[in-house]
């Protein structure tokens, strides 16, 4: 296989490195992640979100922008394994910051 390049790679150091899927490109936002993440720039939809290790009374939160002070695409629990079909469009870019007590594990799933 050759070089792979992917085609939303940012300069942000707390940003993970996404993955290629079948339904999209993929992030995990471990739970030692403090603060907010940015996740992608430019368009793209929030299709799904997955949390590997639930967390003690949190949530992730999730925006269209370059930080928390874009607009809020939506708030999710994070207290149970599992996922969540999303389906949220965002033109700007997609940040996730999750807060409250022990913070949950996740795999956020975009394209």
């Amino acid at each position: 296989m050759g070089n792979q390049s992917y085609p939303n790679q940012i300069s942000n150091p707390k940003a993970a490195a996404p993955f290629w899927d079948a339904g999209g490109l993929f992030v995990n936002y471990p739970a030692n992640e403090a603060g907010g993440v940015l996740i992608k720039t430019g368009l793209g939809t929030l299709q799904r979100l997955v949390i590997n290790t639930a967390g003690l009374t949190s949530q992730v939160v999730f925006y269209d922008g370059l930080t928390d002070a874009g607009t809020v695409i939506g708030t999710y629990a994070t207290l149970a394994q599992g996922g969540v079909p999303i389906g949220a469009q965002f033109s700007t870019g997609l940040f996730a910051v999750i807060t409250g007590g022990t913070p949950a594990d996740l795999t956020i799933i975009y394209h």
